[in-house]
């Protein structure tokens, strides 16, 4: 799937969800979405900035605050989350853990944040979602980053690199490579540092990821 077509799906999901008037559709549209970022190494910006756009949170919080589903007022609360587990959608779930997680890490709330992407960890590995786990492993590894938790920041990205490098994800290893840049940058190891900045560079390059 070019990145092109995949704009456009996201374009007319992002449509859909701000307009729609069921909640069924509002999630099923959320979800169609979070597949296309996982898949696409076109949108992979997306999956590394690890959040959906902030209007369809807003829509989705709305939907649900007018129905009175969920009794506790925290934003944190009004994600897809129990909707999601209401149909047993395992991926799904990982999928809103994972971005439930996304908000405590923004909010500072690190160990909150480790906390849910930890248990999206968990649900990704019980179904064999590698991508899944590997974005989950690095995200672990960004809060351990946020908390200069150097060392427990490379042993994830370390896990994350290697799977990536068994898929085959270019633009996520390149990631990976960065942020293991970035540790060993931290660390004043700068000739570590400028290997794993020369490897990212060079994989950026190959999938002409100009950004």
């Amino acid at each position: 799937m070019s990145q092109v077509s995949t704009t456009i799906q996201v374009d007319s999901l992002k449509q859909i969800i701000k307009t729609a008037k069921s909640d069924t559709t509002v999630l099923n549209a959320l979800l169609e979405w979070d597949g296309l970022i996982y898949m696409e190494d076109a949108a992979m910006d997306l999956v590394l900035n690890h959040r959906i756009d902030s209007l369809c949170i807003k829509n989705l919080y709305s939907k649900l605050e007018k129905k009175e589903r969920i009794v506790d007022t925290s934003p944190l609360n009004y994600t897809a989350y129990e909707l999601i587990e209401e149909i047993n959608e395992k991926r799904g779930i990982a999928i809103s853990l994972n971005n439930i997680g996304a908000i405590y890490h923004d909010q500072g709330n690190l160990k909150n944040a480790i906390d849910y992407y930890t248990k999206s960890l968990k649900i990704k590995e019980e179904i064999g979602d590698q991508s899944g786990i590997a974005l989950s492993l690095s995200n672990i590894g960004n809060v351990y980053q946020s908390q200069n938790d150097l060392d427990n920041a490379i042993l994830f990205y370390d896990k994350s690199l290697k799977i990536r490098e068994e898929t085959g994800n270019k633009n996520g290893i390149a990631s990976t490579l960065n942020n293991i840049g970035i540790i060993y940058q931290k660390k004043g190891e700068l000739v570590n540092a400028k290997d794993y900045f020369s490897k990212s560079l060079q994989l950026y390059e190959e999938v002409n990821d100009l950004r």
